[in-house]
């Protein structure tokens, strides 16, 4: 979440990772390496490059799901997921239990469209199985040229069922602020897919629009939104906190990881009742928000308990073009709760099945532009009621004056 233009040794790395600059840890390493230079049967085969990338992964994949060993495009498409585009199926993909896994599609991406839900485990890619595969390697095939096609299975674990895909890359555009109307006369809506480096601004616009058209309550849709750049959440929540406020802290084992994100803009008029609705596709960025907003009583949340992705990775670059991806820190809401591997419980429980929250993402996609009856002609199945969308206009309309 955050970049350091910080270029490193390996052995400062090591030095650092193990304890003293360079500690016998670090020398066993090199000498490892020497080792197998010298008496591994086939090491004129061997990329002494690549197999010390391979061991700075396995090192680094053995600490925590959310490190990583970043190859140079890797890091460069890092960079670009955050600046809310790039190239792939367009999942948000986090490393559990030896699976790469689906956290959530991107709205309108390649993978939203071929049905992939949170918690889908990609377990083949073009019929190659991808149990303990590294992460990078996993998101590295999964992404390529758009226009071409790549040949996946998905295990679904709330179904124990398998499933194959081909489905065609493109180019993925996120724009991060969707559907901002309003649902009812007073109760405006909106969807915040990705914090991306433009969200707050978008979101300011969206808010500035709804108040031309009376807001008088407003529901904040962050399901299925598996966060992105930090700053963009601060500024998001930082709308509802008086200038100054703290809206997400963190602490870690460097001084530098000690800090306090503060609002920074002038707190929006208006008292209006707020609901966000949440599910266990709602991670990391979104959940800073609806933590802090649920924190000072300012929204109550929604629907399905959320992901649990609460700590903080740096971005350390190698000399080489490189870059590791190390968490450094861990996220508190204003009131000090912990969200890693914890999650936020809704403040209105309403449970949404899996093939629910499939209908209802195709639905929202396509049932207007198709019309009722050729929506149902194409996909066999009626539209069916937004259970917690609805549960949420009810709780807003009980508390608007």
């Amino acid at each position: 979440m955050g970049s350091l233009g910080l270029t490193l040794t390996l052995g400062s790395i090591f030095g650092d990772l193990f304890g003293g600059r360079h500690g016998p840890e670090a020398g066993r390493f090199k000498e490892t390496l020497q080792l197998v230079s010298k008496h591994f049967v086939r090491a004129d085969e061997v990329d002494a490059g690549e197999l010390t990338a391979d061991a700075i992964d396995h090192l680094l994949q053995s600490l925590d799901e959310n490190s990583q060993y970043l190859p140079r495009q890797e890091a460069r498409d890092f960079e670009i997921d955050t600046e809310q585009r790039y190239g792939g199926i367009g999942i948000e993909v986090e490393w559990s239990e030896g699976w790469v896994t689906v956290v959530a599609p991107i709205e309108g991406s390649p993978g939203e469209l071929a049905g992939l839900l949170p918690g889908d485990r990609i377990v083949r890619i073009e019929g190659e199985s991808m149990k303990g595969a590294r992460y990078r390697d996993v998101v590295e095939r999964l992404r390529g040229r758009p226009g071409s096609k790549v040949a996946f299975s998905i295990l679904r674990p709330g179904s124990g069922r398998e499933m194959d895909l081909e489905v065609v890359r493109r180019a993925i555009q996120v724009d991060s602020v969707r559907q901002a109307h309003m649902i009812e006369p007073g109760i405006g809506y909106l969807r915040i897919t990705k914090f991306g480096v433009k969200t707050g601004r978008e979101f300011r616009q969206a808010l500035d629009e709804l108040d031309r058209h009376g807001l008088e309550g407003l529901i904040l849709d962050l399901r299925n939104n598996a966060g992105g750049v930090l700053r963009s959440a601060v500024e998001v929540a930082g709308e509802f906190f008086e200038p100054g406020e703290t809206v997400v802290y963190t602490e870690g084992k460097e001084a530098s990881a000690q800090k306090r994100y503060r609002a920074s803009s002038p707190k929006r008029e208006g008292d209006f009742p707020m609901a966000i609705l949440v599910n266990k596709g709602s991670a990391s960025a979104s959940e800073i928000v609806a933590g802090a907003l649920q924190d000072i009583g300012r929204a109550k949340l929604v629907g399905m308990k959320t992901f649990g992705k609460g700590s903080v990775q740096t971005i350390f670059l190698y000399d080489n073009g490189d870059a590791m991806r190390l968490t450094t820190a861990m996220y508190f809401t204003p009131a000090g709760r912990v969200i890693h591997k914890r999650g936020l419980e809704p403040d209105l429980p309403i449970a949404q099945t899996d093939e629910e929250m499939r209908k209802l993402m195709l639905q929202r996609r396509y049932l207007e532009m198709l019309g009722e009856e050729a929506f149902v002609e194409k996909y066999g199945f009626e539209p069916i009621l937004d259970s917690q969308l609805m549960a949420a206009l009810e709780l807003l309309k009980a508390e608007s004056p």
